[in-house]
């Protein structure tokens, strides 16, 4: 079973002919057929062709909450092809197809009794399964895997896992436990149990494989300590539960155990809450249940179903911790549930666990800052109070009774909530709620690691690529993950010099303008949803321009009289050698061209008293480049000796300045010498 929304999703199990799924509305388990707005249930997934999907024995997935979207094991009747279907829970369509991810060869998931797919595991953000297809070609006989966040195949898979029956097999199981994935599958000389390690993919450390006498394949479950960790991994086979430690050893098993259990039996899977097990047992519809704390069978169990025959699953809901769901063959109330302690009906405290909230190991709190209730608005209730607990249901100090404020907040701060394994289990209790159909709405704050899978910002975009022309480059990227809100845009850096594009998702795509031709440049790529921007891409491998040359530089002017000398620094060749340059002054549009590698020219025939602007061009064999930036300078009045400066000193030369003046009516010419620094011209 699945669960999304007020609703709780089965995927009919070892269904030769048809993939199925059926919907219950979560808060009384009724069917959802009378809800408005969808079609009737239960749906057939097909694919694109009509092509038909067959579903294994253990009927598992995940629902990604973001979008409302199932990915299930599956395989393709068509061309026995398995792999991983996707099925849109919101849509009103009878089809609600959204895509298969095809994980194996077609050949490779020989069907059984319904598929051959078998797997219940989920490790990190990552989904695995036993193909056991009895056939040791290509993904026959192996673990699949199916990254949650790229919606594909994960790197390297299949992983060999060390099954080597020749007979295809609806029964074997593959669980998740304490960060490794565990398989329990017929061999062909008996039945095994390995280890596969995610992190190396490969076999995990210690006496892996195991081989055991237990021939019903049940779904193995976690030994427990006091704490409600794993230690080993045992399997519910009634007055003989093997169990084993992480690292293979054989261990003794609890003598309550062995006592607690029922018959796992072949469809059967079970649980861990808290420091709980749960079996179902489908040969006497109930579930059995075991507590490592106690070292005891629990108080109330095994729990009798009614109306329901072949109780074989047995599923925590997501919100109401402690309310557990079951599901059978048959019956008049197939789907029900009831409390995981009492066995009564499950009442109306929310539980939410640490897991539920922040499910990526990685993105584990350091503090925790507080909880606050958003839906129902303070209004909505006569009062709201929070107990929270470590993950085994032991009392956090200080955790107990504690009410909200008047505005429906509560600080954490205060608490020990981040000691060393603890995962903390809030406990929400409201008196007279008015709820909505869409139920609460609670915000957790904490204090943690920025990885973007803990802040909801997209993950960086790959390396992009660059095809550069003149004065532009034109950068493409492949879209990241958006880790559960939609990108909203994309921006481009180039470097040197930071000039940017932006572009609207889902455009992938950006030309970046006012290059120098003839520079070398890297780009980055951010992505940005609601949640903000991711960190940049790998900056793309380093592109020259090549084309016009690049832009002069703003030139330095000498003034004189009608003439103007100007200067400037050679600017990149846009990757061919620069022919000219040309000088033009405004107003008047007067021109100079000189020859590279000159860097100078003289403009003549100017307006005295005139304030002109001078801009340089270089050409290439592309083309010329962009004008420079100017500058403005005024030439001096008429019948000036000598031309104003603008630089700096350059040598040093003799003037003399020449007085008329009339002295008693006799013109007397006076001569003085001075010795002054002037510009070479």
């Amino acid at each position: 079973m699945q669960f999304y929304r007020d609703r709780v999703f089965n995927a009919f199990h070892h269904n030769s002919t048809s993939y199925m799924v059926d919907c219950h509305n979560q808060s009384d388990g009724n069917h959802c057929d009378t809800v408005s707005g969808t079609s009737p249930w239960p749906k057939t997934v097909t694919g694109p062709s009509s092509e038909g999907f067959a579903t294994p024995g253990h009927s598992t997935g995940w629902v990604d909450t973001s979008n409302g979207r199932f990915y299930g094991w599956a395989q393709r009747i068509t061309d026995n092809t398995g792999g991983v279907l996707c099925v849109d829970l919101t849509t009103s369509a009878s089809n609600p197809y959204c895509g298969f991810t095809a994980l194996t060869g077609a050949g490779e998931a020989v069907q059984g009794f319904g598929s051959s797919i078998d797997g219940q595991a989920i490790v990190g953000q990552k989904m695995y399964a036993l193909n056991a297809s009895g056939t040791t070609t290509g993904a026959g006989n192996k673990l699949l895997c199916f990254d949650q966040i790229a919606k594909s195949a994960c790197a390297g898979q299949p992983y060999a896992i060390g099954r080597d029956s020749t007979s295809a097999s609806s029964f074997d199981w593959t669980v998740g436990i304490a960060g490794k994935v565990f398989a329990y599958y017929a061999t062909a000389s008996g039945y095994a149990v390995n280890c596969f390690d995610p992190a190396t993919t490969a076999t995990c450390a210690g006496t892996w494989p195991q081989t055991t006498t237990a021939s019903n394949i049940a779904q193995p479950f976690p030994m427990l300590d006091a704490n409600g960790d794993p230690t080993g991994i045992c399997l519910p086979v009634q007055g003989a539960a093997p169990c084993w430690s992480l690292a293979g050893g054989s261990v003794v098993t609890p003598a309550a155990l062995n006592s607690a259990l029922g018959m796992g039996g072949n469809w059967e899977n079970s649980i861990a809450l808290g420091t709980r097990i749960y079996v179902a047992n489908g040969g006497t519809n109930s579930i059995s249940c075991y507590d490592f704390a106690a070292g005891a069978g629990c108080q109330n169990f095994p729990k009798s179903i009614q109306n329901a025959g072949l109780v074989y699953t047995v599923q925590p809901d997501p919100v109401r911790i402690g309310c557990l769901w079951t599901n059978a063959d048959n019956g008049s109330s197939q789907i029900q549930n009831f409390d995981a302690y009492t066995g009564g009906p499950c009442g109306n405290t929310i539980r939410v666990s640490t897991d539920m909230i922040i499910p990526q190991g990685q993105c584990t709190p350091t503090a925790w800052k507080s909880v606050a209730l958003l839906d129902p608005a303070p209004s909505g209730y006569q009062a709201a109070t929070f107990d929270i607990t470590r993950a085994n249901g032991v009392a956090v100090p200080g955790g107990s009774n504690l009410a909200v404020n008047a505005q429906g907040a509560l600080d954490l701060s205060g608490l020990d909530l981040s000691s060393s394994g603890m995962r903390p289990l809030f406990a929400l209790t409201m008196t007279n709620p008015t709820l909505n159909p869409a139920g609460l709405k609670l915000s957790f704050a904490w204090y943690g690691p920025s990885d973007p899978v803990c802040t909801g910002v997209p993950y960086a975009p790959g390396k992009p690529t660059v095809q550069g022309g003149d004065g532009q480059a034109v950068v493409t990227w492949t879209p990241p993950s958006d880790n559960g809100s939609p990108i909203t845009k994309y921006t481009v850096t180039a470097q040197p010099g930071g000039k940017t594009c932006t572009v609207n998702a889902p455009t992938t795509r950006c030309t970046v303008t006012g290059l120098d031709s003839g520079t070398a440049y890297t780009f980055t790529v951010v992505a940005t949803n609601t949640k903000g921007s991711s960190g940049p891409s790998p900056a793309s491998s380093s592109v020259v321009l090549l084309g016009a040359p690049g832009q002069v530089g703003t030139p330095t002017v000498r003034i004189g009289d009608g003439r103007a000398v100007v200067s400037w620094t050679a600017p990149s060749d846009g990757g061919y050698p620069i022919i000219s340059y040309k000088v033009t002054a405004q107003p008047g549009g007067r021109t100079c061209t000189v020859d590279a590698p000159t860097t100078t020219c003289t403009i003549t025939g100017l307006d005295n008293g005139t304030a002109y602007t001078f801009t340089v061009t270089a050409t290439n064999a592309m083309g010329d480049s962009r004008p420079s930036l100017g500058t403005v300078v005024t030439t001096p009045v008429a019948g000036a000796s000598k031309l104003a400066l603008t630089g700096t000193a350059s040598s040093t030369i003799m003037t003399i300045g020449v007085a008329l003046l009339l002295f008693g009516g006799a013109l007397l010419v006076i001569v003085r010498r001075r010795r002054v620094s002037e510009p070479d011209l």
